[in-house]
């Protein structure tokens, strides 16, 4: 959480939420990303 350029956090951030979400992204590719809230709570209980 040391970048402090806008574009170089997104790209790093988005790494770590992939990483830690893995399945879910396996699962539903990049559309993961356009999940509502509701879809993910579903998805993650």
């Amino acid at each position: 959480m040391t970048i402090h350029d806008d574009p170089s956090f997104h790209e790093a951030f988005s790494d770590l939420v992939r990483t830690a979400y893995a399945d879910l992204f396996e699962l539903r590719g990049d559309d993961a990303w356009n999940f509502t809230r509701n879809q993910l709570t579903n998805y993650l209980v």
